[in-house]
């Protein structure tokens, strides 16, 4: 199921950790689930905003780590 093979190989040669990140959870895939983007709060934040659940959640990730970057001292 791991994709970029190559990537991972590389990696546990040179003794590094390789971590999964998906913030969407993986809607479509058999590891994921739709919870994120099924969310009836985000679901109705994103039609308010005219954009699809996935843009939005993006958005505010997007937004959230820009405020924490500039309170990083």
């Amino acid at each position: 199921m791991w994709r970029q093979k190559k990537l991972r190989q590389t990696c546990a040669d040179h003794n590094i950790h390789v971590s999964a990140y998906s913030p969407l959870g993986g809607p479509g895939n058999a590891w994921g689930s739709t919870v994120v983007v099924e969310n009836p709060i985000i679901k109705s934040i994103a039609l308010k905003h005219k954009a699809t659940p996935a843009q939005e959640t993006m958005f505010f990730i997007l937004h959230y780590l820009r405020q924490f970057a500039r309170m990083s001292p």
